[in-house]
């Protein structure tokens, strides 16, 4: 491609867009900074028909906050490990690293019952709902382990590592 940078075209030939995920990673600075409400990171994420990151991470950030009433985001309203995850997040969207991990809706994947939850254990009241439970965890540990699901969305945890020595994240509400 003629006229366009290597770094560019590095980004396209690995269906990257680059302008999505810079506004997601300031988005999630908002987030982490305690300076974005709830109702503003949904109208504001972006949506990109390439970048399968994108997705990936509005659909597993959707388990770490209500989004109703409107709020702002504090350090009261996240456990420990999903302001990690936001974290690497933000890192992973600031880097030209394509998402690797299975294209599966994660919203669905772990929104649905599952075996390992007691609740839904007690409603197993004939085979083929414990058949489609099983297969729902199944489904689950599949996803799992293409991976090492400890610093989604990265694949690896070398990898994760590796660029966190190149940045200093910020917690909710604290100042780099």
């Amino acid at each position: 491609m003629r006229g366009v940078s290597r770094d560019v075209r590095i980004a396209i030939d690995m269906n990257i867009d680059r302008e999505a995920r810079t506004k997601a990673a300031s988005l999630l600075r908002r987030i982490l900074e305690g300076n974005a409400t709830n109702y503003q990171f949904e109208d504001e994420w972006p949506s990109s028909r390439s970048d399968s990151a994108l997705d990936a991470i509005v659909n597993m950030l959707w388990f770490t906050y209500d989004d109703y009433p409107e709020y702002k985001f504090s350090e009261k309203r996240f456990r420990k490990e999903d302001v990690e995850m936001v974290q690497r997040c933000e890192i992973f969207l600031k880097l030209d690293c394509e998402y690797v991990w299975p294209k599966v809706n994660l919203a669905r994947l772990f929104s649905m019952p599952s075996p390992s939850n007691w609740f839904h254990r007690m409603l197993k009241l004939d085979k083929r709902k414990a058949h489609l439970l099983k297969k729902k965890e199944l489904e689950i540990e599949s996803f799992k382990s293409a991976g090492d699901f400890e610093v989604w969305p990265f694949l690896r945890r070398n990898d994760y590592e590796r660029e966190l020595k190149n940045v200093s994240p910020v917690g909710l509400g604290k100042q780099p």
